[in-house]
């Protein structure tokens, strides 16, 4: 499945663009494909993959996510898509239509 597929699929608000982004360095960290991925694979899984690298892919994403402004989670996400929607900023939508 195309990246932009994938993130499609998250909720309304959500900037595609920098989802992609998000979930390319996820990928890449842990050594995956991005496509492969899905918003509902759990962490766990990826954690559980990692530890034959020796945690290298959670040291490279959280490597990454500090690099892009965010020093810690303030809810532990369960699944890849809980992961994008807690670093994500939502566009601002406005309720008011012109």
């Amino acid at each position: 499945m195309a990246i932009s597929e994938i993130v499609r699929e998250l909720p309304d608000g959500v900037d595609h663009r920098q989802a992609e982004e998000v979930l390319r360095a996820i990928g890449l960290s842990y050594g995956l494909k991005p496509e492969n991925l899905r918003l509902d694979d759990p962490l766990s899984s990826l954690e559980a993959i990692d530890s034959w690298a020796l945690g290298k892919g959670q040291e490279a994403l959280a490597k990454w996510l500090k690099t892009n402004g965010i020093d810690s989670l303030q809810n532990a996400p369960e699944t890849i898509g809980d992961l994008m929607i807690s670093v994500l900023p939502l566009k601002r939508v406005s309720r008011f239509s012109s």
